[in-house]
């Protein structure tokens, strides 16, 4: 199948990404990648207005969540 040449690099610049060691990758790094991604996916960033961190209880023990308001 036949892709359109943004969509091919898309797709090469996402194999590139994944083979990539993350254990060694630093949080700016991924940031950074993933603000790259999402602009050539066409999706905006979106600037959070408020970040939360909480917990919810589980079977397990405790359950870390984090809740986002655009």
């Amino acid at each position: 199948m036949k892709f359109d040449p943004e969509v091919e690099a898309m797709f090469a610049k996402s194999a590139a990404q994944s083979s990539l060691d993350t254990s060694s990758t630093t949080l700016a790094d991924s940031r950074r990648g993933y603000v790259e991604q999402s602009a050539m996916t066409g999706g905006p960033v979106i600037e959070m207005a408020q970040i939360t961190d909480l917990t919810a209880d589980g079977l397990g023990g405790t359950i870390p969540l984090r809740l986002y308001r655009p």
